[in-house]
């Protein structure tokens, strides 16, 4: 019997310690929703020609030939190490990131490479695309601290429950935890998008989902036990 009374005083313990955690982070969820908002709206209304540019740009992008054109007849295709840098040579420009269009200058072929000299006018910068890009970043944030606190908010629930629990296998636990499980799953697929990772994070939640309802099962034998008893 002591034994048992130790075990449910370390649950309720462990309980009151994850409540103060989560409701922390819900917090500061709440609080990054909040500014997110904020930031989303300061963005949208700011006008068109919120930044602006001026002077010239130079570059040179060497490309292997093979026969004296080409190896990609449909264009120069150009992906940096890190992904981030992507040039899309259509006609006679070069467009990055859909932000600034290089011109084409002056073309020097060789028999195994092809050199293009370009130039940009720094004004022409399409600041609306930087302005949308900055949008979706910041709309990503808001979704993502507005999950967070949903799925915060339930652990919290969750574990004010367990604090003041004399036995983990009752109704309002398992009701709990059921909720929680299901709460995961908004900022999984949100989180796996962001990360590129949406598989293995809707993996993560169903293995939640599967343990949250074997352990309902065996609060609900559990529950049968003590009734035959």
């Amino acid at each position: 019997m002591n034994n048992t009374n130790a075990n449910v005083e370390r649950i309720n313990k462990f309980g009151r310690a994850c409540r103060i955690i989560t409701k922390i982070g819900m917090i500061l969820s709440i609080i990054g929703a909040v500014l997110a908002l904020i930031g989303t709206i300061g963005v949208l209304s700011l006008p068109q020609d919120f930044i602006t540019f001026s002077g010239n740009a130079d570059a040179s992008v060497t490309v292997q030939l093979k026969n004296g054109f080409l190896t990609d007849a449909g264009g120069l295709g150009m992906v940096s190490n890190d992904d981030e840098l992507k040039i899309n040579l259509e006609d006679d420009s070069v467009i990055f990131e859909d932000v600034l269009t290089f011109k084409v200058d002056e073309v020097d072929v060789n028999e195994n490479t092809g050199t293009y000299h370009l130039t940009s006018d720094l004004s022409e910068i399409n600041t609306q695309n930087i302005k949308n890009e900055l949008a979706i970043e910041i709309v990503s944030g808001l979704l993502l601290s507005v999950t967070s606190a949903i799925f915060l908010f339930f652990a919290c629930k969750l574990s004010k429950s367990i604090e003041i629990c004399e036995t983990p296998f009752t109704e309002e636990i398992i009701t709990n935890i059921k909720k929680f499980g299901y709460s995961l799953i908004p900022f999984a697929v949100l989180g796996g998008i962001a990360d590129g990772s949406v598989f293995a994070m809707c993996m993560f939640v169903l293995v939640i989902i599967m343990l949250v309802n074997v352990f309902a099962y065996g609060a609900e034998l559990q529950k049968e036990s003590d009734e035959l008893l």
